[in-house]
């Protein structure tokens, strides 16, 4: 997490020195591509994604991606199966 934040810190200030710095810059395609790359790493950092999107997960999600990882279980042993030839 501690990386992530200054990972943020310094692409924020590479953000700012180039409006500053490069002509052309500050509302140029490459300056909305920084930008946006800047701020998806937001979401690599639990409590501010957490305090953006709520806090916790419910027990009935958890319940839901339980079932949905079971599932893809079942359909991944099937798939390796006829691959590897293997017949149930």
């Amino acid at each position: 997490m501690w990386l992530n934040i200054l990972t943020l810190i310094l692409f924020s200030i590479e953000l700012i020195l180039s409006s500053i710095g490069i002509n052309g810059y500050l509302g140029s395609f490459f300056f909305w591509l920084d930008l946006l790359s800047t701020l998806s790493i937001i979401t690599d950092i639990h409590p501010f994604w957490d305090a953006i999107v709520g806090v916790g997960v419910t027990q009935e999600e958890t319940i839901i991606e339980d079932d949905l990882s079971e599932h893809d279980g079942k359909i991944g042993r099937y798939v390796l199966d006829k691959i590897g030839g293997n017949s149930n």
